[in-house]
């Protein structure tokens, strides 16, 4: 017991599988003097399982979450990845509630759903896996105290290769997503590859998949990863107010971290009325502009364009008006000095739009010439700058996976495709470009190419030059699903950072000439990145470099130079 308390006390890196984590103790259901506040979810419900799964809770000893009671579970933290797939079985009517025989994840596998069992269940040792069903268990063997672990799969994707990717969701664990892969022809499901959030933990072993035949769910082959994992937050600079750093939170709301009396304060933007929530699958772009200050725009659950802005003192929530985004796509937000804020997004349609002010009001366009214009690739956003020479300039991918600029060249706007020296390589699937002004080297555009290294564009001798971006120390890839974030330093000059297959985070910067690669750790190794995030890089007078990014909880942490050394820490 006391090593299976332990367990429970850990984070559990989950990657490759969205899976919900489960380790129940039924011996100690209804302990007295339960705590009697609502913790807020990690994951609600309506984001995962065709929208009826139940709450993803973190560590708590609050006896409810999101307004949902725990099943089971133990006193000191209630919320145990067993008691997740409990509650789930109980609000889906598949079981009656606590499972029997169950006091560590192992037993689902090994007692609940052994042969000859009454309660419905049934299950195939890892390596004989014919069948998987939304709803599923993947059970695990192993781990402190050999208690073992437990997933439920959302979604089911075919690769079209023989193999199909499960999408599991977690509780009590390091991370809420990842993925795994079920091969047809072994009938084999792969183990995460991180167990504990820093590395991989060999003695965990997939023992099987559990499945109830209450469970009626159909596979939903060729479904996506659900959205809510997609998220990156908006970090900004503020000379009044310091660090501001805008994010999602785990209810769909806007929340804002900034430094108050020394220290970090965490606080929902609130303002007259309902505000709007914004879409899943979507990230805000927050701007300092001299006229009217801290800026956040964002796509609203109406999927246009929505903004926050403090007027009178308060934050004010307004509608701008926008025509409709393009799903899974984020607005880049941009201050003008002569245009003043001007917003860029991808349309339904595919093209890009900007949102600007014109006599007092704002105004939505189309980007075009003479009627024509370069459709924006799937899954993708554009990153906008202002250039002291050329002025404002919008790179994109196009849906020829294609790098592409609009800027404004004699007083209209021109699109071109980036090409030049170098092999104009093309972009990887869903990912989004980084752009980037440096007083000495001008625009430069950053993006993972389609071998999942990070590429660079930028102006050598008058031309655009594309070149993959290597140097010492390595040339690690990107992690699917993210996108690199670049700066320009004062003093370091430009660096981009990005998320590696490892999950860490990832630095290109130059050094004596060349551009070096290495990751950023600190003693004790550093926390792991949350599968399918992205960070928010930004250059601070007082600080210097500051990346802000989301662990596997969806908590923010930060990473900034402190005595000559790099080192993360939790926002709290």
């Amino acid at each position: 017991m006391k090593a299976e308390r332990s367990k429970r006390t850990m984070l559990i890196r989950l990657r490759s599988i969205l899976i919900v984590v489960s380790l129940v103790f039924t011996g100690i259901v209804g302990m007295a003097g339960e705590a009697s506040a609502d913790v807020t979810p990690l994951v609600y419900g309506t984001a995962w399982l065709g929208g009826s799964g139940v709450n993803v809770c973190p560590s708590s000893t609050d006896t409810t979450c999101g307004g949902q009671a725990h099943v089971g579970g133990y006193s000191g933290n209630w919320w145990q990845c067993v008691e997740l797939a409990q509650r789930l079985y109980k609000a889906e009517t598949w079981f009656t509630g606590i499972f029997p025989g169950v006091s560590e994840a192992h037993n689902i596998y090994d007692t609940l759903a052994a042969p000859g069992n009454t309660n419905g269940f049934t299950r195939q040792k890892n390596g004989s896996v014919t069948s998987v069903a939304p709803g599923d268990m993947l059970v695990f063997s192993g781990g402190i105290g050999g208690t073992g672990h437990v997933g439920i799969v959302d979604t089911i994707t075919d690769n079209g290769n023989g193999t199909k990717t499960l999408s599991v969701v977690n509780q009590n664990a390091y991370e809420v997503s990842s993925n795994v892969t079920w091969t047809l022809s072994t009938g084999m499901v792969s183990k995460y590859s991180y167990m504990d959030g820093h590395s991989a933990d060999t003695t965990f072993s997939v023992m099987g998949m559990v499945h109830n035949t209450n469970d009626t769910l159909t596979s939903s082959t060729g479904s996506t990863t659900p959205t809510y994992n997609l998220q990156a937050p908006s970090a900004i600079t503020d000379p009044a107010t310091g660090r501001n750093i805008f994010y999602v939170g785990a209810d769909g709301y806007m929340y804002q971290w900034s430094v108050i009396g020394g220290a970090w304060s965490n606080v929902k933007l609130q303002g007259s009325g309902n505000p709007e929530q914004v879409q899943t699958g979507t990230s805000p772009s927050a701007v300092l502009d001299g006229a009217t200050g801290r800026n956040v725009f964002y796509v609203g659950t109406d999927n246009t364009i929505w903004q926050w802005s403090v007027q009178g003192g308060a934050w004010v929530n307004s509608r701008l008006g926008s025509s409709a985004v393009l799903a899974n796509t984020s607005p880049s937000a941009v201050v003008d000095a002569s245009s003043g804020r001007n917003i860029f997004y991808v349309g339904a349609d595919q093209y890009i739009h900007q949102l600007s002010v014109q006599n007092g009001a704002w105004v939505n366009i189309k980007l075009t010439v003479n009627g024509n214009a370069i459709a924006a690739a799937p899954q993708t956003s554009p990153s906008a700058v202002v250039d002291p020479t050329a002025g404002r300039e919008v790179f994109y991918v196009g849906a020829d996976n294609q790098v592409y600029q609009w800027s404004v060249q004699n007083n209209a706007w021109a699109d071109i495709k980036l090409t030049g020296t170098g092999g104009n390589r093309a972009a990887a699937t869903g990912s989004s470009p980084s752009a980037v002004v440096d007083p000495s080297t001008g625009s430069n555009v950053f993006y993972v190419g389609d071998d999942n290294h990070i590429w660079q564009w930028s102006v050598q001798n008058g031309a655009w030059n594309d070149f993959q971006i290597s140097g010492t120390n390595g040339n690690q890839t990107v992690l699917a699903g993210s996108s690199p974030s670049a700066v320009a330093d004062p003093t370091t000059g430009r660096n981009v950072f990005y998320v590696g297959p490892d999950h860490q985070m990832w630095q290109w910067s130059v050094q004596n000439g060349q551009w070096n690669n290495n990751t950023l750790t600190r003693a004790g190794g550093a926390v792991a990145v949350e599968a399918g995030t992205s960070p928010s890089a930004i250059t601070d007078p007082s600080s210097g470099r500051n990346i802000f990014y989301f662990d596997g909880q969806k908590m923010i942490w930060q990473w900034s130079v402190q005595s000559n050394a790099w080192n993360d820490f939790k926002l709290q």
